[in-house]
């Protein structure tokens, strides 16, 4: 194998600087968009595979499958976020998300699928990862009792 003469190596170091300096003037002139857009892709991708894995487990765990699509189930774990977000909780949004599971195969799920959907779309932590962590920590004793209440009406056992 033949040695890099100094002008090879010169040159190499040179074209690797090039390169360098051309990935930060595009990453400075997009703002870094690029990078979220490759991020957001991974995240979907991982929420999907998330998603699915959730759903099997959901059902082995039950018996039954899960009636909540995979928007649906992003749709509630985001209404419940952003209902217990901030203080002055809005217990009805709550409510009203819980109101919309079916049955314990739809509870596990959604549990099982908040801390990835929370991974993947928030940048902050005004809330508990988990799902049943967010409702305790943001829900006083009788705002549980009601959200159990609800799922209980509909054949689910919480677990909180």
């Amino acid at each position: 194998m033949k040695q890099l003469n100094a002008a090879a190596i010169i040159s190499i170091c040179v074209v690797a600087v090039l390169v360098i300096v051309l990935v930060i003037i595009v990453w400075k002139k997009t703002g870094g968009k690029i990078m979220d857009a490759i991020k957001a892709k991974t995240d979907e991708r991982n929420l999907n595979k998330n998603f699915d894995s959730s759903r099997g487990e959901a059902s082995s765990e039950t018996g039954q499958d899960p009636t909540i699509t995979k928007a649906k189930a992003g749709t509630l774990c985001s209404q419940i976020y952003y209902a217990c977000r901030y203080g002055g909780t809005d217990e009805n949004a709550v409510y009203s998300a819980l109101g919309q599971l079916n049955n314990q195969a739809d509870w596990v799920l959604l549990k099982n699928y908040y801390e990835q959907w929370y991974e993947a779309n928030t940048s902050h932590y005004w809330c508990e990862r988990t799902l049943v962590g967010t409702l305790t920590d943001d829900l006083n004793d009788a705002e549980l009792m009601r959200c159990r209440e609800i799922l209980e009406a509909k054949g689910i056992t919480p677990d909180f």
